[in-house]
């Protein structure tokens, strides 16, 4: 799967964000070019193939 998603260089972390992170808005992508590049990321698959 980590091929698949070309992940293989990734190294496991036991909490993949920092504990008590708040995420807003303002964190996504605001400019067009960066909800581009987001688009070609393929989030969803990733997310299935792991359930």
């Amino acid at each position: 799967m980590l091929k698949k998603f070309k992940m293989e260089g990734c190294n496991p972390v036991g909490t993949p964000a920092e504990p008590g992170l708040q995420l807003s808005s303002n964190m996504s992508p605001q400019q067009d070019k960066e909800m581009e590049e987001m688009k070609q990321i393929p989030y969803k698959e990733a997310v299935g193939a792991l359930l």
